[in-house]
């Protein structure tokens, strides 16, 4: 499970991921980068779930010409890094992508959500492509606190300080660890990777980190954990639940 977080601005686009990865007990495996740029292309991408397709599918995305390119192919590279990648087993995981359009003259959000019994069984929600607009945020929590972050156009008046909290309040909340199991626990950690994606740049860094590590499990140090989803909100259903975003 990966926390991907995103503003859409007139002169860019902001991707926050934590950097913790987890196994189905919730124990950290390691650190690593979860939102990856692909400049050539104006465009970043994430992945949340199962950790696999998500290089398979990079690669697909990084030969596509540009960001309307990627997103026409999203259903098709998708499917083919799941199959390429988790030939059997169940699936579940999200695919964001952001980046800068020709098409439309302006900054685009995509996610699509793919949760299946095997690499040939999909649900009927898969694999359909939802924009978002001016912000993204996943997994989900209760709007009463989110509306509390933002501004009155719908974006973290505060800016980083602001999606910080988002991301404690996400740290502090109980979410099913995987999509196919009922065990609960934190699924977000390790650091807050910051990604800033301009029509002209690029540029990331880390701007907080948590006391986890490799080995245990993940946000041991939030015992007093607190329920910011809402009623039945589920972290691995498709982020296109209705999203209360005003202040």
């Amino acid at each position: 499970m990966t926390a991907i977080n995103a503003i859409k601005f007139s002169d860019a686009l902001v991707v926050y991921t934590d950097t913790a990865f987890y196994n189905a007990a919730g124990v950290c495996e390691m650190f690593a980068q979860k939102a990856h740029v692909l400049f050539p292309q104006k465009a970043i991408v994430a992945l949340r779930g199962i950790a696999l397709p998500a290089g398979v599918y990079r690669g697909h995305a990084s030969h596509r010409g540009s960001f309307d390119d990627i997103a026409d192919h999203m259903v098709d590279d998708l499917k083919d890094a799941i199959r390429v990648a988790v030939p059997e087993g169940p699936v579940a995981l999200t695919a964001f992508v952001g980046g800068w359009s020709e098409r439309a003259g302006d900054y685009r959000m995509l996610e699509m959500w793919a949760f299946g019994s095997d690499a040939n069984t999909f649900t009927d929600e898969s694999f359909q492509p939802h924009p978002f607009d001016p912000m993204f945020v996943s997994p989900l929590i209760n709007p009463e606190p989110l509306a509390t972050l933002l501004d009155a156009e719908g974006r973290f008046g505060a800016g980083d300080p602001d999606v910080v909290r988002l991301m404690e309040l996400q740290r502090a909340t109980n979410y099913r660890l995987s999509g196919f199991g009922q065990a609960l626990g934190c699924i977000v950690g390790g650091a807050i990777q910051k990604t800033v994606l301009t029509q002209t740049s690029a540029t990331t860094e880390i701007i907080h980190t948590w006391p986890d590590q490799v080995g245990a499990l993940v946000g041991l140090d939030t015992t007093d954990r607190e329920d910011y989803r809402g009623p039945g909100v589920d972290p691995w259903a498709p982020s296109t639940q209705p999203q209360d975003t005003t202040p």
